[in-house]
């Protein structure tokens, strides 16, 4: 009986071909896996680093908020990791003027996109004059001032009606 060497052959090429599919998906399998693991080591080093970091950050804050004379209370929170960090954060503080940092916020905001220019001149007028803490309450109606120096001001000094004029600005 007469042997069919080709249908052999047809059949160790398939077997060889499927072998070799077989070795190089088992070969990229074991490459995405070592690269996986490598990357979650790195990423394990990158957290312990930037953990370092928030507990140096920590420790420094502490050590200010101790020796501050005064009553103060702050919460930062990491919002990637969820760490957190707080002093005196049950204690109740007065925090009326808090609202002038994001509006100082907002003007630097503004300028970046163009929409205001922090070297405009602004007139005080009536109706942005208001009581409490500042300068321009005492200023005569018609004063011009800087943008960047109500910022200052308002910071600087807790000064309402820089606060209302700067917000008149923005709109």
């Amino acid at each position: 009986m007469p042997v069919n060497l080709f249908k052999s052959n047809k059949k160790r090429l398939l077997l060889a071909f499927l072998l070799l599919i077989g070795l190089a998906a088992t070969s990229y399998i074991s490459i995405r896996f070592y690269l996986y693991a490598k990357s979650l080591a790195i990423n394990r080093l990158e957290v312990r680093k930037k953990k370092q970091a928030w507990e140096e950050l920590e420790k420094n804050i502490r050590s200010l908020l101790v020796n501050f004379r005064g009553d103060c209370g702050i919460v930062i929170r990491d919002l990637k990791y969820g760490w957190e960090f707080s002093f005196n954060a049950d204690k109740l503080i007065p925090s009326a003027s808090l609202a002038k940092i994001p509006v100082m916020a907002a003007c630097f905001y503004a300028q970046e996109e163009g929409a205001i220019d922090l070297n405009q001149l602004l007139s005080l007028k009536r109706k942005v004059r208001v009581l409490g803490s500042g300068r321009l309450k005492n200023m005569p109606y018609g004063t011009n001032f800087r943008a960047g120096d109500l910022i200052e001001l308002m910071i600087a000094e807790s000064d309402n009606t820089a606060a209302n004029m700067l917000i008149e600005l923005l709109g």
